[in-house]
């Protein structure tokens, strides 16, 4: 619980400084799998990267192959 709560803190901190860091979000792909949302930032293939879920907790994870790119966001497989 703590985790969670102080994950929530440091984004408050964050968005009220104005500074955009990158977020790493479990995002389910479209092949049913999943995968990794990354917001405000750019991935690399065979990056490895700390992915906090719902709850705060936190998985390491290495990036595979980038699924979809939008202008504020990225998909990326996972490998497993």
């Amino acid at each position: 619980m703590q985790e969670r709560i102080d994950y929530l803190i440091a984004e408050y901190i964050n968005k009220k400084s104005g500074e955009t860091t990158m977020e790493y979000i479990w995002y389910k792909l479209k092949d049913d799998t999943w995968g990794v949302k990354i917001k405000n930032g750019t991935g690399v293939a065979g990056q490895e990267i700390k992915v906090t879920n719902k709850a705060g907790k936190e998985s390491t994870v290495v990036l595979a192959v980038q699924k979809a790119k939008f202008d504020d966001a990225e998909l990326w497989a996972i490998k497993r």
